[in-house]
Protein backbone atom coordinates (compact mmCIF):
# COMPACT_ATOMS: atom_id res chain seq x y z
CA UNK A 1 0.00 0.00 0.00
CA UNK A 2 1.15 3.48 -0.72
CA UNK A 3 0.46 6.53 1.89
CA UNK A 4 0.07 9.38 0.25
CA UNK A 5 1.39 12.41 2.78
CA UNK A 6 -0.30 16.17 1.61
CA UNK A 7 0.53 18.98 3.80
CA UNK A 8 -2.91 19.83 5.17
CA UNK A 9 -4.03 22.56 2.47
CA UNK A 10 -7.27 22.22 0.28
CA UNK A 11 -4.81 22.46 -2.94
CA UNK A 12 -2.65 19.86 -1.75
CA UNK A 13 -5.85 17.55 -0.96
CA UNK A 14 -6.97 18.04 -4.37
CA UNK A 15 -3.19 17.37 -5.70
CA UNK A 16 -3.65 14.10 -3.60
CA UNK A 17 -6.73 13.19 -6.09
CA UNK A 18 -4.48 14.07 -9.43
CA UNK A 19 -2.00 12.30 -8.62
CA UNK A 20 -3.75 8.86 -7.45
CA UNK A 21 -5.50 8.77 -11.14
CA UNK A 22 -2.28 9.94 -12.99
CA UNK A 23 -0.14 7.39 -10.96
CA UNK A 24 -2.99 4.85 -10.33
CA UNK A 25 -1.34 2.80 -7.73
CA UNK A 26 -4.24 0.67 -6.53
CA UNK A 27 -5.66 0.84 -2.86
CA UNK A 28 -4.05 3.87 -0.76
CA UNK A 29 -3.84 5.84 2.62
CA UNK A 30 -4.05 9.19 2.70
CA UNK A 31 -2.57 11.33 5.81
CA UNK A 32 -1.54 14.96 6.23
CA UNK A 33 1.63 15.70 7.49
CA UNK A 34 1.18 16.82 10.87
CA UNK A 35 0.17 13.38 11.98
CA UNK A 36 2.19 10.84 9.62
CA UNK A 37 4.47 8.98 11.64
CA UNK A 38 7.41 7.40 9.65
CA UNK A 39 7.14 3.88 8.46
CA UNK A 40 9.35 0.74 7.10
CA UNK A 41 7.36 -0.86 5.38
CA UNK A 42 4.95 0.81 2.78
CA UNK A 43 6.23 3.07 0.22
CA UNK A 44 5.15 7.35 0.52
CA UNK A 45 4.73 9.42 -1.68
CA UNK A 46 5.18 13.15 -0.42
CA UNK A 47 2.48 15.14 -2.40
CA UNK A 48 3.69 18.58 -3.33
CA UNK A 49 1.19 21.06 -3.84
CA UNK A 50 0.51 22.32 -7.45
CA UNK A 51 -1.98 24.90 -8.11
CA UNK A 52 -2.79 23.57 -12.15
CA UNK A 53 -3.36 19.95 -10.99
CA UNK A 54 -5.25 20.82 -8.10
CA UNK A 55 -7.49 23.41 -10.15
CA UNK A 56 -7.87 20.88 -12.73
CA UNK A 57 -9.74 18.21 -10.40
CA UNK A 58 -11.58 20.81 -8.57
CA UNK A 59 -13.32 21.88 -12.25
CA UNK A 60 -13.85 18.34 -12.42
CA UNK A 61 -16.07 17.92 -8.96
CA UNK A 62 -17.67 20.87 -10.21
CA UNK A 63 -18.46 19.86 -13.06
CA UNK A 64 -20.03 16.85 -11.67
CA UNK A 65 -21.45 17.71 -8.25
CA UNK A 66 -24.08 20.75 -7.91
CA UNK A 67 -22.83 24.30 -5.93
CA UNK A 68 -24.43 22.91 -2.27
CA UNK A 69 -22.29 19.64 -2.83
CA UNK A 70 -19.24 21.78 -3.62
CA UNK A 71 -19.89 24.23 -0.08
CA UNK A 72 -20.35 20.61 1.41
CA UNK A 73 -17.11 19.22 -0.07
CA UNK A 74 -15.20 22.62 1.11
CA UNK A 75 -16.68 22.88 4.83
CA UNK A 76 -15.83 19.21 5.38
CA UNK A 77 -12.41 19.82 4.40
CA UNK A 78 -12.14 22.51 7.05
CA UNK A 79 -13.12 19.92 9.74
CA UNK A 80 -9.56 19.25 9.46
CA UNK A 81 -9.36 15.60 10.55
CA UNK A 82 -7.86 12.72 8.88
CA UNK A 83 -11.12 10.48 8.90
CA UNK A 84 -12.67 13.79 6.76
CA UNK A 85 -9.80 14.06 4.20
CA UNK A 86 -10.06 10.14 4.08
CA UNK A 87 -13.62 10.58 3.44
CA UNK A 88 -13.08 13.50 0.77
CA UNK A 89 -10.86 11.33 -1.08
CA UNK A 90 -12.82 8.43 -1.43
CA UNK A 91 -16.27 10.68 -2.46
CA UNK A 92 -13.98 12.50 -5.08
CA UNK A 93 -12.85 8.68 -6.60
CA UNK A 94 -16.60 8.03 -6.38
CA UNK A 95 -18.00 11.42 -7.91
CA UNK A 96 -15.38 10.87 -10.72
CA UNK A 97 -15.85 6.76 -11.31
CA UNK A 98 -19.86 7.11 -12.03
CA UNK A 99 -22.12 9.51 -13.58
CA UNK A 100 -23.39 12.69 -13.09
CA UNK A 101 -25.75 12.70 -9.74
CA UNK A 102 -23.92 10.14 -7.49
CA UNK A 103 -23.48 12.43 -4.76
CA UNK A 104 -26.97 11.32 -3.66
CA UNK A 105 -26.50 8.04 -3.42
CA UNK A 106 -26.61 8.53 0.76
CA UNK A 107 -26.34 4.85 0.32
CA UNK A 108 -22.50 5.52 -0.12
CA UNK A 109 -20.58 5.83 3.15
CA UNK A 110 -18.53 9.10 1.86
CA UNK A 111 -21.71 10.79 0.77
CA UNK A 112 -23.35 9.85 4.05
CA UNK A 113 -20.09 11.15 5.92
CA UNK A 114 -19.98 14.21 4.22
CA UNK A 115 -23.45 14.70 4.81
CA UNK A 116 -22.80 14.40 8.81
CA UNK A 117 -19.59 16.34 8.73
CA UNK A 118 -20.69 19.33 7.07
CA UNK A 119 -23.33 19.87 9.61
CA UNK A 120 -20.97 19.77 11.81
CA UNK A 121 -18.75 22.63 10.53
CA UNK A 122 -22.14 24.75 9.59
CA UNK A 123 -23.37 24.38 13.47
CA UNK A 124 -20.01 25.88 14.82
CA UNK A 125 -19.95 28.46 11.93
CA UNK A 126 -23.67 29.21 13.58
CA UNK A 127 -22.90 29.24 16.84
CA UNK A 128 -19.53 31.25 16.30
CA UNK A 129 -21.48 34.43 14.36
CA UNK A 130 -24.11 33.91 17.78
CA UNK A 131 -21.26 33.68 20.25
CA UNK A 132 -18.38 35.97 19.19
CA UNK A 133 -18.33 39.37 21.40
CA UNK A 134 -15.77 41.97 20.32
CA UNK A 135 -13.88 44.20 22.67
CA UNK A 136 -12.43 47.48 22.16
CA UNK A 137 -8.93 47.71 22.16
CA UNK A 138 -7.18 50.92 23.31
CA UNK A 139 -6.21 51.41 20.01
CA UNK A 140 -9.76 51.36 18.50
CA UNK A 141 -9.33 47.99 16.98
CA UNK A 142 -12.15 45.05 18.40
CA UNK A 143 -10.88 42.29 18.91
CA UNK A 144 -12.69 39.01 19.49
CA UNK A 145 -10.82 35.31 19.93
CA UNK A 146 -11.95 32.62 19.12
CA UNK A 147 -11.23 28.58 19.89
CA UNK A 148 -13.36 27.09 17.75
CA UNK A 149 -13.48 22.93 17.07
CA UNK A 150 -13.47 23.42 13.20
CA UNK A 151 -11.65 25.96 10.93
CA UNK A 152 -14.73 28.10 10.52
CA UNK A 153 -13.24 31.52 9.69
CA UNK A 154 -13.08 31.20 6.30
CA UNK A 155 -17.08 30.83 6.54
CA UNK A 156 -17.75 33.43 8.64
CA UNK A 157 -15.63 36.33 7.45
CA UNK A 158 -18.53 37.85 4.67
CA UNK A 159 -20.77 37.67 7.74
CA UNK A 160 -18.92 39.97 9.90
CA UNK A 161 -17.77 42.22 7.30
CA UNK A 162 -21.39 43.10 6.04
CA UNK A 163 -22.78 43.06 9.89
CA UNK A 164 -19.82 45.32 10.83
CA UNK A 165 -18.81 47.34 7.88
CA UNK A 166 -17.84 50.60 9.88
CA UNK A 167 -15.35 49.66 12.05
CA UNK A 168 -12.28 47.78 12.36
CA UNK A 169 -12.06 44.35 13.54
CA UNK A 170 -10.03 41.22 14.29
CA UNK A 171 -11.40 37.77 14.62
CA UNK A 172 -8.43 35.69 15.82
CA UNK A 173 -8.28 32.25 15.85
CA UNK A 174 -6.20 31.01 19.10
CA UNK A 175 -5.79 26.88 18.44
CA UNK A 176 -5.03 27.35 15.04
CA UNK A 177 -3.16 31.06 15.64
CA UNK A 178 -4.33 32.80 13.02
CA UNK A 179 -7.42 35.27 12.32
CA UNK A 180 -9.06 37.73 10.08
CA UNK A 181 -8.72 41.74 10.18
CA UNK A 182 -10.89 43.64 8.45
CA UNK A 183 -9.48 47.13 7.66
CA UNK A 184 -13.19 49.10 6.81
CA UNK A 185 -12.16 48.11 3.25
CA UNK A 186 -11.19 44.33 2.98
CA UNK A 187 -10.42 41.40 5.22
CA UNK A 188 -7.28 40.18 5.56
CA UNK A 189 -6.00 36.91 6.94
CA UNK A 190 -2.99 37.79 9.34
CA UNK A 191 -1.12 36.19 12.02
CA UNK A 192 0.15 37.32 15.11
CA UNK A 193 3.55 37.03 16.05
CA UNK A 194 2.38 38.22 20.06
CA UNK A 195 -1.36 37.38 20.63
CA UNK A 196 -2.74 39.69 22.96
CA UNK A 197 -2.86 38.63 26.56
CA UNK A 198 -5.90 37.23 27.94
CA UNK A 199 -7.87 37.47 31.39
CA UNK A 200 -7.61 34.07 33.38
CA UNK A 201 -6.92 31.99 30.62
CA UNK A 202 -10.28 32.99 28.91
CA UNK A 203 -11.04 34.57 25.83
CA UNK A 204 -11.40 38.15 27.56
CA UNK A 205 -8.64 40.37 27.07
CA UNK A 206 -6.70 41.61 30.06
CA UNK A 207 -7.63 45.26 31.46
CA UNK A 208 -4.90 47.12 30.35
CA UNK A 209 -5.26 46.39 27.16
CA UNK A 210 -9.26 47.47 26.42
CA UNK A 211 -10.29 51.15 26.16
CA UNK A 212 -11.93 52.53 28.89
CA UNK A 213 -15.57 52.65 27.07
CA UNK A 214 -15.05 48.66 26.74
CA UNK A 215 -14.69 48.37 30.52
CA UNK A 216 -17.68 50.61 30.78
CA UNK A 217 -19.52 49.04 28.72
CA UNK A 218 -18.92 45.51 30.33
CA UNK A 219 -20.38 46.69 33.51
CA UNK A 220 -23.24 48.18 32.09
CA UNK A 221 -24.47 44.80 30.37
CA UNK A 222 -23.64 42.38 33.23
CA UNK A 223 -26.07 44.88 35.09
CA UNK A 224 -28.32 44.42 32.53
CA UNK A 225 -28.21 40.91 32.24
CA UNK A 226 -28.65 40.28 35.49
CA UNK A 227 -31.29 42.64 36.72
CA UNK A 228 -33.29 40.74 33.68
CA UNK A 229 -32.93 37.53 34.85
CA UNK A 230 -35.91 36.03 37.14
CA UNK A 231 -34.55 33.40 39.73
CA UNK A 232 -38.33 32.20 40.00
CA UNK A 233 -37.80 30.92 36.26
CA UNK A 234 -34.60 29.98 35.89
CA UNK A 235 -34.08 26.78 33.72
CA UNK A 236 -30.48 25.79 33.40
CA UNK A 237 -30.98 22.28 31.83
CA UNK A 238 -32.86 24.52 28.62
CA UNK A 239 -30.06 27.46 28.78
CA UNK A 240 -27.02 24.89 28.54
CA UNK A 241 -29.45 23.19 25.52
CA UNK A 242 -29.35 26.54 23.86
CA UNK A 243 -26.03 27.86 24.80
CA UNK A 244 -23.56 25.06 25.37
CA UNK A 245 -21.08 25.36 28.22
CA UNK A 246 -18.10 25.69 25.90
CA UNK A 247 -19.09 28.59 24.44
CA UNK A 248 -19.57 30.45 27.89
CA UNK A 249 -15.84 31.62 27.63
CA UNK A 250 -17.04 33.86 24.94
CA UNK A 251 -19.59 35.54 26.68
CA UNK A 252 -19.31 38.97 28.32
CA UNK A 253 -22.08 38.05 30.76
CA UNK A 254 -20.75 34.56 31.70
CA UNK A 255 -17.31 35.94 32.33
CA UNK A 256 -18.50 38.41 34.86
CA UNK A 257 -20.44 36.17 36.75
CA UNK A 258 -18.00 33.50 37.09
CA UNK A 259 -14.74 33.88 39.38
CA UNK A 260 -11.29 32.40 39.27
CA UNK A 261 -9.64 30.85 42.11
CA UNK A 262 -6.83 28.39 43.50
CA UNK A 263 -5.62 26.69 46.48
CA UNK A 264 -1.58 26.91 47.52
CA UNK A 265 0.95 27.10 49.96
CA UNK A 266 2.72 30.14 50.38
CA UNK A 267 6.37 30.74 51.68
CA UNK A 268 7.40 32.82 54.37
CA UNK A 269 8.06 36.73 53.41
CA UNK A 270 12.02 36.39 53.29
CA UNK A 271 11.74 33.56 50.85
CA UNK A 272 9.32 35.04 48.67
CA UNK A 273 11.39 37.84 48.61
CA UNK A 274 14.35 35.94 47.31
CA UNK A 275 11.67 34.26 44.45
CA UNK A 276 10.39 37.45 43.57
CA UNK A 277 13.96 39.07 42.69
CA UNK A 278 14.43 35.69 40.50
CA UNK A 279 11.08 36.67 38.77
CA UNK A 280 12.50 40.51 38.06
CA UNK A 281 15.93 38.96 36.43
CA UNK A 282 13.71 36.80 33.95
CA UNK A 283 11.52 40.15 33.36
CA UNK A 284 14.73 42.04 33.05
CA UNK A 285 16.79 39.74 31.00
CA UNK A 286 14.86 37.20 29.26
CA UNK A 287 11.60 39.07 28.55
CA UNK A 288 9.16 37.47 30.94
CA UNK A 289 6.72 39.06 33.67
CA UNK A 290 3.86 37.04 33.61
CA UNK A 291 5.40 35.15 36.76
CA UNK A 292 5.27 38.41 38.54
CA UNK A 293 1.55 38.82 38.69
CA UNK A 294 1.32 36.15 41.09
CA UNK A 295 2.82 35.82 44.45
CA UNK A 296 5.49 33.36 44.87
CA UNK A 297 3.30 29.45 46.13
CA UNK A 298 3.19 25.67 45.22
CA UNK A 299 0.14 25.28 44.19
CA UNK A 300 -2.41 22.71 45.67
CA UNK A 301 -5.18 22.71 43.73
CA UNK A 302 -4.75 24.11 39.96
CA UNK A 303 -7.20 27.51 38.95
CA UNK A 304 -11.21 26.79 38.89
CA UNK A 305 -13.85 28.69 38.25
CA UNK A 306 -17.11 29.24 40.34
CA UNK A 307 -20.09 31.57 40.16
CA UNK A 308 -20.45 34.46 42.31
CA UNK A 309 -23.26 32.22 44.01
CA UNK A 310 -21.28 29.90 44.86
CA UNK A 311 -18.66 31.91 46.75
CA UNK A 312 -19.96 31.68 50.01
CA UNK A 313 -20.20 28.03 49.91
CA UNK A 314 -16.46 27.94 49.15
CA UNK A 315 -15.65 29.88 51.95
CA UNK A 316 -17.45 27.73 54.28
CA UNK A 317 -16.46 24.81 52.36
CA UNK A 318 -12.37 25.79 52.97
CA UNK A 319 -13.19 26.94 56.73
CA UNK A 320 -14.25 23.29 57.41
CA UNK A 321 -11.57 21.54 55.70
CA UNK A 322 -10.09 18.72 58.07
CA UNK A 323 -7.19 17.21 57.04
CA UNK A 324 -5.38 15.29 59.89
CA UNK A 325 -1.61 16.64 58.67
CA UNK A 326 0.58 18.33 60.79
CA UNK A 327 3.26 21.20 59.92
CA UNK A 328 6.08 19.82 57.42
CA UNK A 329 9.21 21.68 56.32
CA UNK A 330 9.45 22.21 52.31
CA UNK A 331 12.93 22.33 51.40
CA UNK A 332 13.38 24.22 48.36
CA UNK A 333 16.78 23.11 45.73
CA UNK A 334 18.18 24.52 42.68
CA UNK A 335 15.68 24.96 39.28
CA UNK A 336 14.08 22.67 37.24
CA UNK A 337 11.91 23.53 33.73
CA UNK A 338 8.95 21.75 31.76
CA UNK A 339 10.57 22.66 28.66
CA UNK A 340 6.89 22.74 26.52
CA UNK A 341 7.60 24.05 22.56
CA UNK A 342 4.60 26.23 23.16
CA UNK A 343 4.82 27.13 26.62
CA UNK A 344 7.85 26.36 28.58
CA UNK A 345 8.14 26.99 32.30
CA UNK A 346 11.54 27.50 34.61
CA UNK A 347 10.77 27.07 38.53
CA UNK A 348 12.08 26.33 42.06
CA UNK A 349 12.42 22.90 42.76
CA UNK A 350 10.60 22.02 46.38
CA UNK A 351 12.28 18.58 47.27
CA UNK A 352 10.05 15.21 47.14
CA UNK A 353 7.72 15.15 50.51
CA UNK A 354 5.57 12.69 51.49
CA UNK A 355 3.13 15.10 53.82
CA UNK A 356 2.93 17.37 50.81
CA UNK A 357 1.61 14.79 48.62
CA UNK A 358 -1.17 13.41 50.96
CA UNK A 359 -1.64 17.19 51.61
CA UNK A 360 -2.47 17.49 47.78
CA UNK A 361 -4.20 14.32 47.66
CA UNK A 362 -6.64 14.55 50.58
CA UNK A 363 -7.77 18.13 49.69
CA UNK A 364 -8.32 17.04 45.55
CA UNK A 365 -10.52 14.60 46.98
CA UNK A 366 -12.98 17.17 49.14
CA UNK A 367 -12.71 19.60 46.81
CA UNK A 368 -14.55 16.50 44.43
CA UNK A 369 -17.22 14.96 46.85
CA UNK A 370 -18.08 18.99 47.49
CA UNK A 371 -18.17 20.39 43.82
CA UNK A 372 -18.94 17.74 41.37
CA UNK A 373 -19.93 19.63 38.32
CA UNK A 374 -16.72 21.92 38.64
CA UNK A 375 -14.47 20.87 35.93
CA UNK A 376 -10.99 18.84 37.10
CA UNK A 377 -7.53 19.81 35.79
CA UNK A 378 -4.94 17.58 34.53
CA UNK A 379 -2.54 19.19 36.86
CA UNK A 380 -4.76 18.06 40.28
CA UNK A 381 -4.28 13.93 39.23
CA UNK A 382 -0.17 14.32 37.96
CA UNK A 383 0.67 16.21 41.15
CA UNK A 384 4.26 18.01 40.07
CA UNK A 385 4.74 20.87 42.97
CA UNK A 386 6.60 23.74 41.60
CA UNK A 387 7.55 26.92 42.36
CA UNK A 388 7.24 28.94 39.24
CA UNK A 389 9.65 32.04 38.36
CA UNK A 390 8.88 32.53 34.43
CA UNK A 391 5.93 31.32 32.26
CA UNK A 392 3.49 32.06 29.56
CA UNK A 393 5.25 35.21 27.95
CA UNK A 394 8.78 33.27 28.37
CA UNK A 395 9.21 32.65 24.66
CA UNK A 396 11.19 29.50 23.78
CA UNK A 397 14.40 31.15 22.29
CA UNK A 398 14.55 33.00 25.66
CA UNK A 399 13.67 29.84 27.44
CA UNK A 400 16.72 28.48 25.77
CA UNK A 401 18.44 31.19 26.52
CA UNK A 402 17.77 31.52 30.11
CA UNK A 403 17.60 27.73 30.81
CA UNK A 404 21.81 27.50 29.79
CA UNK A 405 21.88 29.61 32.68
CA UNK A 406 19.35 28.42 35.38
CA UNK A 407 20.29 25.11 34.96
CA UNK A 408 23.47 25.48 36.57
CA UNK A 409 22.86 27.70 39.09
CA UNK A 410 22.23 27.29 42.36
CA UNK A 411 19.56 27.65 45.24
CA UNK A 412 18.55 26.72 48.62
CA UNK A 413 16.31 27.57 51.13
CA UNK A 414 13.53 25.96 53.59
CA UNK A 415 10.28 26.74 55.50
CA UNK A 416 7.87 25.45 57.85
CA UNK A 417 4.20 24.79 55.94
CA UNK A 418 2.08 25.91 58.58
CA UNK A 419 -0.76 26.72 56.46
CA UNK A 420 -2.46 26.81 52.75
CA UNK A 421 -4.25 29.74 51.23
CA UNK A 422 -7.06 30.07 49.18
CA UNK A 423 -6.43 32.47 46.63
CA UNK A 424 -9.12 34.91 44.39
CA UNK A 425 -8.36 36.48 41.14
CA UNK A 426 -9.96 39.96 41.18
CA UNK A 427 -9.36 40.94 36.91
CA UNK A 428 -5.82 42.15 37.96
CA UNK A 429 -4.37 40.10 40.44
CA UNK A 430 -4.21 37.02 42.76
CA UNK A 431 -5.05 37.87 46.32
CA UNK A 432 -4.99 35.75 49.02
CA UNK A 433 -8.86 35.88 50.73
CA UNK A 434 -8.47 32.90 53.37
CA UNK A 435 -5.77 30.71 55.46
CA UNK A 436 -6.01 27.40 56.93
CA UNK A 437 -4.08 26.03 59.51
CA UNK A 438 -2.80 22.68 59.97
Amino acid sequence: MVIYVFDGSFESLLTAIFEFYERKPGKIQLISQSRFEPVLIDEVLEIISDETKAMRVWNGLKKKISPDWQQRFYKTFLSESDESFRHLFDFACYIFDHPKGAEMNYGHPSVIALSQIERSVSRERHRMKAFIRFQETADGIFYAPVEPDYNVLPLIAGFFKNRYADQRWIIYDLKRKYGLYYDLEKVEEIRLEYAPEMKNDATFLSEDVVSDKEKLYGLLWNDYFKSTNIPARKNMKLHIQHVPKRYWKYLTEKQEMEKLYFIAIVPPKEISEEITLIKQDFEKNYESSRALKVMPHITLKAPFKLFESDHQHLLKWFEKINIPIQKFIVELKDFKSFPNPEQPVIYVHPEKSDAMNQLQKALIQEFKSTFRGVKSNTADSGFNPHMTVAYRDLKPEQFEKAWEIYQHKRYEAKFSAEAFHLLQHDGTKWNVIATKKF
